[in-house]
């Protein structure tokens, strides 16, 4: 029997920060509305579509980041399994070698 795949963030700490977030984008609203200078449903309707647009960002957010960190855990997994064992940038077979300044084989006899 197979496992169920990890979720790489947590659902309700998702909706919780959506819902935070919604609440104090339809604030103006809901305290309108509690004034009685806006009716309830609209007030409500308000709160919905912020909500949900604030769910739509956290979870843009959360998955950008959650990639990002992905890569970078299998960039340091590959560095550290030795993939690049290489040091410093290699080198083009047509770039010029420079010889060091001690070399006898790059002074001209004149």
């Amino acid at each position: 029997m197979s496992q169920p795949t990890r979720r790489p963030v947590d659902p309700h700490l998702l909706f919780a920060i959506s819902l935070l977030a919604g609440l104090a984008l339809a604030w103006p609203a809901l305290r309108s509305a509690m004034h009685g200078g806006t009716d309830i449903i609209m007030a409500g309707v308000r709160l919905l579509i912020s909500i949900g647009f604030a769910w739509t960002g956290c979870y843009l957010i959360t998955t950008l980041f959650t990639s990002f960190a992905a890569t970078a855990s299998d960039r340091e997994r590959a560095d550290r399994d030795g993939a690049d064992d290489h040091d410093g940038p290699r080198r083009r077979a047509n770039d010029p070698v420079a010889l060091p300044a001690g070399d006898p084989s790059s002074a001209t006899d004149s």
